[in-house]
């Protein structure tokens, strides 16, 4: 599978997220994919397992803050 980087434009965080600055990502599925060995629709965003520091917090979101340092596990299974 041929893969391209691109620039993705994020939305502000909805009422119930927060903006996460990934610092570094990767996961076996994500080698998998690009190996060939996982069929998965396209376009994907590869590296749903990540580590980072919070960017932005909506007021609903009471236990995380700005710049706090986390991992973060998200549910790929969204429509793009």
């Amino acid at each position: 599978m041929a893969l391209r980087f691109a620039e993705l434009t994020v939305d502000d965080p909805r009422e119930d997220e927060v903006l996460v600055r990934i610092a570094a990502t990767g996961c076996a599925r994500d080698a998998h994919t690009r190996a060939g060995r996982i069929r998965s629709p396209l376009p994907a965003v590869l590296g749903h397992e990540g580590a980072g520091v919070v960017a932005a917090v909506v007021s609903a979101v009471s236990h995380l803050s700005a710049f706090r340092r986390g991992v973060v596990q998200v549910d790929d299974t969204f429509d793009m």
